[in-house]
C-alpha cells in the first residue's frame, strides 16, 4: 500500500451456521482483483492475490441467481472501479440482503442488476 494512493477496498463476508457458528470475512484492495471464472449457470468465483502473498490467490463463490454471471461481472466492475477510495461492502450474508446492509459504501448496483447474491464462499489459499 501507497500512502496517498487511491484505493477501494472490496468488502466480503460469509455467515455458516456450523458446529462453531462461525463465519468468514476478509477485504481485498480492487488492485489484487486476479480474474472472474463462472463455475455454472448459478455460481461465479472471484479471484484475489492471496494475503498470504503473490504466488497464490484466495477465492470468492459468489452463488447468485440462476444465469446472472453476466450482471455480476457488470457489479464487480463498477464495485473495482470506484474512484471513492472506500469500502465497498459486495456481499454480507452475515446482514441479510446482499450488498445493502453492513458499513461503508454499499454495492446497490448488484441488486439493481438483479443478480440475486444468495450465499457467499470464502476459501483463503495455504
Amino acid at each position: 500500500m501507497s500512502w496517498g494512493t487511491k484505493e477501494t477496498y472490496m468488502y466480503f463476508r460469509t455467515y455458516d451456521l456450523d458446529a462453531e457458528n462461525q463465519g468468514k470475512a476478509c477485504i481485498w484492495p480492487a488492485s489484487k482483483f486476479r480474474g472472474i471464472d463462472p463455475v455454472s449457470t448459478f455460481k461465479t468465483n472471484i479471484y484475489f492475490e492471496s494475503t498470504i502473498g503473490k504466488a497464490k490467490v484466495d477465492i470468492v463463490a459468489i452463488s447468485h441467481a440462476n444465469g446472472k454471471h453476466k450482471e455480476l461481472c457488470e457489479a464487480l466492475a463498477i464495485a473495482l472501479n470506484s474512484d471513492k477510495n472506500t469500502l465497498m461492502v459486495f456481499a454480507d450474508t452475515d446482514n441479510g440482503i446482499q450488498g445493502t446492509t453492513g458499513t461503508g459504501t454499499h454495492d446497490f448496483t448488484s441488486v439493481k442488476l438483479g443478480v440475486g447474491i444468495y450465499q457467499v464462499e470464502i476459501t483463503y489459499a495455504t
